[in-house]
């Protein structure tokens, strides 16, 4: 066979040296996160100076198969072996690299996790690019690789993870900001130990070898988009909203303030929600006649009363709200007006505008626009 040889652009290089416990590939569509994780994986075993056992993880089995096993193959070509249904990956490199490839479609397969004993774990695409309940990888899944991805004697740990940038608040982008020593700990014997996290972004058009029209392509398909084009395009984390958009005309850069806004004294406005999740939202007109929404309280298996108590008044006793408010105008829910089951005489609407002496609007029963 011919040498093998990879040409890496800057950022892969970084991932695929680096020596620290977890790393995290994060980039745009086409920029060669694979790629680079199968270089990943035979530097580890250099690194490690002999052979090594490693995993491959994705959502699903499927998805190995028709998606990343292909890509393998014509990255190393005669150099790689699957075997057992492609359950079984042997990278000839030397030293070598046995992969077992495996799909978790739900968070009781994390079990087959627990078996081998690994010197590298791979989780590739662990972010759906649609979002559904059974979609992606569990953050379950990642924390299994890192107790299992120590286990192969004589060899150092590694946990690669790669995937294009996930919705701001799945685990993979929370993980890109922990800080780089994700972890310190004392052994049996005094020493400390620090379990070493970085996390590298591939910026869009640094893979050279990606077409052109490649590349439009990819523009193209999420160009209606927003979020996804930030994601697969621009290679960034981005906020996902499932469903139809509420208020389709919202712009951060327009109706967002970047500073806190003060309170006037005067007027303000609350707007309610109720039952076991309330939520109160402060609210002003200001003297250019805006609506300011200032602060959003909210409460978790609770009710209106509680959150009055814990954290609506609390906050109405800070420096930006004491003493501005002269009247309330309070809405909410119309359902809040339904009597009490213990006494007909009280309501959650009763109780939220007696406590600040005003009275209750209900809000539309129905939405006609």
């Amino acid at each position: 066979m011919d040498d093998l040889h990879f040409t890496l652009s800057p950022t892969q290089y970084k991932y695929v040296t680096s020596n620290a416990h977890i790393v995290q590939l994060v980039g745009p569509m086409g920029e060669g996160k694979t790629f680079a994780s199968v270089a990943g994986l035979i530097a580890h075993a250099r690194r490690c100076g002999r052979n090594i056992r490693a995993a491959l993880v994705r959502d699903t089995f499927q998805n190995i198969k028709t998606s990343t096993v292909p890509d393998i193959r014509e990255y190393l070509g005669n150099w790689v072996q699957f075997s057992d249904g492609y359950k079984k990956m042997i990278i000839h490199s030397s030293p070598s690299v046995e992969c077992d490839l495996f799909g978790i479609d739900d968070e009781a397969s994390i079990s087959k996790l627990q078996g081998p004993q690994y010197a590298c774990i791979w989780l590739e695409e662990p972010a759906p690019i649609y979002e559904k309940a059974n979609a992606g990888l569990p953050r379950e899944v990642f924390n299994m690789a890192l107790a299992r991805a120590s286990r192969q004697r004589g060899t150092i740990m590694r946990v690669q993870i790669s995937h294009n940038p996930a919705d701001e608040e799945h685990w993979v982008s929370l993980l890109a900001e922990e800080p780089e020593e994700y972890m310190t700990v004392q052994d049996d014997d005094g020493a400390w130990v620090t379990i070493q996290k970085k996390t590298y972004w591939i910026p869009r058009g640094e893979n050279k070898h990606l077409s052109a029209i490649t590349r439009a392509a990819n523009m193209a398909a999420f160009k209606d988009d927003p979020a996804k084009w930030e994601r697969y395009v621009e290679g960034h984390a981005a906020s996902v909203h499932l469903g139809k958009k509420v208020t389709p005309g919202y712009s951060q850069a327009i109706h967002f303030a970047p500073d806190v806004l003060p309170v006037y004294k005067g007027e303000g406005i609350q707007m309610w929600d109720s039952y076991q999740h309330p939520a109160c939202v402060l609210a002003q007109y200001n003297p250019l006649g805006q609506l300011v929404f200032h602060d959003v309280c909210v409460g978790e298996q609770t009710a209106a009363k509680e959150l009055i108590e814990e954290k609506v008044d609390p906050l109405l006793q800070t420096p930006k709200w004491k003493d501005k408010i002269t009247s309330w105008r309070i809405i909410g829910d119309l359902t809040m007006k339904t009597p009490d089951q213990s006494t007909v005489n009280m309501s959650t609407a009763r109780t939220v505008a007696d406590h600040y002496d005003s009275s209750f609007e209900g809000g539309p029963a129905h939405w006609h626009t």
